[in-house]
């Protein structure tokens, strides 16, 4: 949907329906000049596919509710493909301060609320 808008610096987003989108694969990839995403309002009951979705952004900061009904839902829904989800987000830094590192899987497996060293994540809580 916005790949590789690359000077796009801000967007809302906030309106988005996305209770029935099963896929958001590279929806934001590319976005080199945006700093801040807030998908607090995303509903992906029935996503199957968020591959590279956030592949080589600039990323700092990815907001996502800390309401249950919503966070589950990023917690690994089943049969998703999460692969590459967040390679190359160089400067992704989760709520409580979990660094993007080259050394940790591109996946979903931080596809959740940062939890510090414990258990780290790239989302921050909102």
């Amino acid at each position: 949907m916005f790949l590789n808008c690359e000077n796009l610096k801000k967007l809302d987003i906030s309106n988005f329906d996305t209770s029935k989108v099963m896929s958001m694969s590279f929806m934001f990839s590319g976005c080199k000049n945006l700093k801040e995403l807030d998908l607090s309002s995303f509903y992906i009951s029935r996503i199957i596919d968020l591959k590279g979705m956030f592949n080589n952004t600039s990323l700092k900061t990815i907001y996502i509710s800390n309401d249950d009904s919503f966070k589950v839902v990023w917690a690994h829904p089943t049969n998703t493909n999460y692969n590459n989800m967040f390679y190359g987000c160089n400067n992704l830094v989760g709520g409580a301060g979990t660094e993007f590192a080259d050394t940790n899987v591109t996946n979903g497996t931080y596809a959740h609320i940062d939890g510090g060293p414990s258990n780290p994540g790239y989302f921050t809580a909102k």
